[in-house]
């Protein structure tokens, strides 16, 4: 026989390679064998649900700078494993599904009341943004999905009332994007269920949904991290939310709040409250983004923890300062800095020249009378229009030869008015 003729250890390495393959063919046979097929009923709810609405390119369209779209509904076939088709996800043991990913898939049509995608209630992850439902109702049968824990509806045309109780039974949900939808708020003060909370919710998006008070169960919500109430309709005053402590980004913008108390949060590092009816004194926060607002005073103490904060963004466009805030000179991360129209007066003080870490500086509509030298290293936008300069402007520093070349530079420090996109200058008096 052959074997007769091979050295021993040859053997032995030929004897070990079978058992290894033996034993891995095993094993996939084992694996194979004991993972569960999507059952029937949850496949023929898919089905349905495809069947159940068209595929055009256009539904998703709105979505295409941010997103890549195409049809994920083409790859479901009958007869085949549901847990195999393009967003769905199944679980390996029960083949319940599990995840459902349809963003940006070209659906469009009616997303019906009765839709038998409400009949997979084994559900924990669903996506249908960025597809167009032509202005379907928001069906409170969402709530149905009781081990929910990431739900997306954003960019959907969705619209009516979207009755907050909905969520009452969702305690696992951890994230909520409901943006860009023509949707509106069940009034709370008549609501029924006003105090439910939901415990393991991070993450609560709802911008331009027509809200017109804030929602108390979010107050409540003491491991919310991400919050944006956006572009709505939210009056009054927002007190002081203790739970917060975890907030690390918020945006009430474009809403109608006359005050707003201190956030307990030290972790904050994005705050926008532009465009809303603030009035008085700014209170001791994290980094923020004030403008288009009506501070008549400028009182700010930020802790020194606050204000090193990596990534530092922060903008106080028309809050009525009259001097540069020296709270500022400690924060050596600051990369954007906006302080448009305001009533500031005089020259640029030293330590803002030691902020080496500027990308970003906006001086605008203020009365400054003299720029010396541009110091900024890292500097790629720079506004000073309407202001009072005078004098021989600085010779351009090379690293903002992106925006604008020595020679436009030149015309601007021979001419009182000129503009460009990286740096601008108008109204300036120039000698």
């Amino acid at each position: 026989m052959w074997e007769s003729f091979l050295p021993y250890p040859v053997l032995c390495l030929l004897f070990l390679l079978s058992y290894l393959q033996f034993t891995s063919s095993l094993s996939l046979n084992s694996s194979s064998q004991s993972r569960k097929l999507c059952s029937s009923e949850e496949s023929y709810a898919l089905l349905n649900f495809k069947n159940s609405i068209s595929i055009n390119s256009s539904a998703s369209s709105h979505c295409d700078n941010y997103a890549v779209s195409y049809p994920r509904t083409a790859s479901w076939k009958q007869g085949s494993d549901c847990c195999s088709w393009d967003g769905v996800t199944c679980d390996t043991f029960t083949g319940h599904v599990t995840s459902l990913d349809l963003s940006s898939s070209w659906l469009l049509g009616t997303l019906e009341v009765n839709s038998s995608l409400f009949l997979l209630q084994h559900l924990r992850n669903l996506s249908l943004a960025c597809n167009n439902f032509q202005g379907s109702r928001m069906s409170s049968n969402f709530g149905q999905f009781t081990y929910l824990t990431h739900l997306d509806l954003s960019s959907n045309n969705l619209s009516g009332v979207l009755n907050i109780d909905m969520f009452s039974k969702l305690k696992n949900l951890k994230s909520v994007y409901l943006s860009n939808n023509s949707l509106s708020l069940l009034s709370l003060a008549s609501h029924s269920n006003v105090n439910f909370t939901l415990p393991k919710l991070e993450d609560f998006r709802c911008s331009s949904c027509n809200i017109t008070e804030f929602p108390s169960f979010l107050k409540a919500s003491e491991n919310l991290k991400f919050l944006d109430l956006s572009n709505n309709s939210i009056p009054g005053r927002l007190g002081e939310s203790e739970l917060w402590h975890n907030m690390f980004h918020l945006d009430l913008s474009n809403n109608n709040l006359r005050s707003f108390d201190q956030i307990s949060s030290m972790f904050l590092q994005y705050l926008d409250l532009h465009s809303n009816l603030l009035r008085g004194s700014l209170v001791p926060l994290p980094p923020t983004t004030r403008s288009s607002n009506s501070f008549s005073s400028m009182k700010m103490f930020l802790l020194v923890v606050m204000v090193l904060v990596i990534g530092l963004d922060l903008a106080l466009s028309s809050c009525n300062i009259n001097e540069f805030p020296e709270m500022l000179s400690t924060a050596n991360n600051l990369w954007s800095l906006d302080l448009s129209a305001n009533k500031i007066h005089g020259h640029i003080p030293n330590w803002l020249f030691n902020i080496s870490t500027l990308s970003s500086l906006n001086l605008s509509h203020n009365f400054l009378t003299c720029l010396e030298w541009f110091p900024w290293e890292n500097l790629q936008y720079l506004d000073l229009r309407s202001n009072l300069l005078q004098g021989q402007l600085p010779a351009p520093p090379p690293f903002l030869r992106d925006f604008f070349s020595p020679d436009a530079w030149k015309m601007l420090v021979n001419n009182s008015c000129w503009e460009t996109v990286g740096a601008r200058f108008s109204n300036c008096s120039c000698v």
